[in-house]
């Protein structure tokens, strides 16, 4: 079971759509912000943020399928326009349409598909250190082929988890840059412990396709704002300085520090850097 910090107090749901079986927290009142992990977290992650943003927002945060408590009920929808179908879907079903949409890493990318989807609606979208970038060359086709095959192989999952000690998460989580804590470690350790998630983020990184939605990054309307973090070692500053070019309504706000899970290291920064963004609005909205 993966317990959320005592302090952080989230109200739990888990909802059963036609796709898959979605764990969901909410917490606060207000406009509603969907709130969207990256690749190998879950929902806990904007768990930091939760306090401050509670105060102005009610925030949905979904654990992605595959990924925490939701359980996937198709291992064919894991990349991300049919994980975007399934998240609207279930929307429609909850009757809820988000006024911002915060997306970490692939969630962004998911915040970002799912524009296309939520016409004539135009969430402010958020994105924190967005992976908007297909693999070069070798790597394009490699990688994914790799995680495809791995996550063919049912033992794959368990085998993996069970080589994930507390000692080699650390090491994976500080590759990321930026100052990572004793909670972040325990709480990634807890994930990768559960053979259905690491199954999960293999699926969600085999079956991942960027082509479409960034040769469509022009056509969207929606307000952006697209934050980078000058530590990250993850997703590089220029992947998202080239997304604000493409974006037509695009905020680039560039920071100096902070690693690729900044939002995690310094929660409470980065809620205020959201609601000031957020306050002052677009110069072209």
């Amino acid at each position: 079971m993966i317990m959320a910090p005592q302090h952080h107090h989230w109200q739990e749901e888990q909802r059963r759509q036609p796709v898959h079986d979605w764990h969901l927290r909410r917490a606060g009142k207000g406009p509603i912000m969907l709130m969207l992990h990256g690749t190998g977290a879950d929902g806990l992650s904007f768990s930091g943020m939760q306090p401050h943003l509670s105060k102005f927002f009610d925030l949905l945060a979904l654990d992605l399928p595959g990924h925490g408590k939701t359980r996937l009920g198709s291992r064919s929808r894991s990349g991300n326009k049919a994980m975007a179908e399934d998240i609207k879907k279930l929307l429609d079903d909850m009757r809820v349409t988000p006024d911002y949409i915060l997306g970490h890493s692939a969630g962004a990318v998911l915040a970002l598909e799912l524009t296309k989807l939520l016409t004539p609606a135009l969430p402010k979208i958020i994105c924190i250190n967005a992976s908007l970038a297909q693999f070069e060359g070798v790597a394009g086709w490699l990688f994914p082929m790799m995680a495809r095959g791995m996550a063919i192989n049912p033992l794959t999952p368990r085998i993996i988890s069970a080589s994930l000690s507390d000692e080699r998460i650390k090491k994976l989580l500080e590759g990321t840059g930026g100052e990572i804590n004793e909670e972040m470690i325990k709480r990634y350790a807890q994930l990768g412990r559960l053979h259905e998630h690491v199954s999960g983020t293999l699926l969600m990184m085999a079956q991942w396709d960027l082509t479409q939605l960034l040769s469509e990054l022009g056509h969207i309307q929606n307000e952006v704002v697209i934050i980078t973090n000058g530590q990250d070692l993850a997703v590089p500053h220029k992947v998202g300085k080239e997304a604000a070019q493409k974006l037509p309504h695009a905020q680039l706000l560039a920071l100096s520090d902070g690693g690729h899970l900044w939002h995690e290291e310094a929660p409470q920064e980065a809620a205020a850097l959201i609601i000031e963004s957020i306050k002052k609005g677009h110069p072209n909205g």
